[in-house]
């Protein structure tokens, strides 16, 4: 169970870099571990990215709509 962990972690280290996906797949599998699991750990990670990703946009949002709304005021209208 330890051996197959590492595997994963190798391999979600592997993964981790500017690669296409069938390149990060064959990396995986290369290091002996099924291509089911390859598989799932590159989507997890994709996943993950694209969840922080999104976070850090809405939160960018959030703080340009605070910066926007002090700043904006309708002419002639107190």
């Amino acid at each position: 169970m330890k051996k197959m962990v590492l595997a994963v972690l190798v391999c979600a280290v592997a993964l981790s870099g500017c690669t296409t996906e069938s390149q990060r797949i064959a990396n995986c599998t290369n290091t002996g571990v099924s291509l089911d699991t390859c598989f799932k750990v590159d989507h997890d990670n994709q996943n993950v990215s694209r969840a922080a990703a999104l976070q850090n946009a809405y939160k960018r949002s959030d703080e340009y709509a605070k910066q926007y709304d002090n700043k904006h005021y309708h002419h002639g209208v107190e």
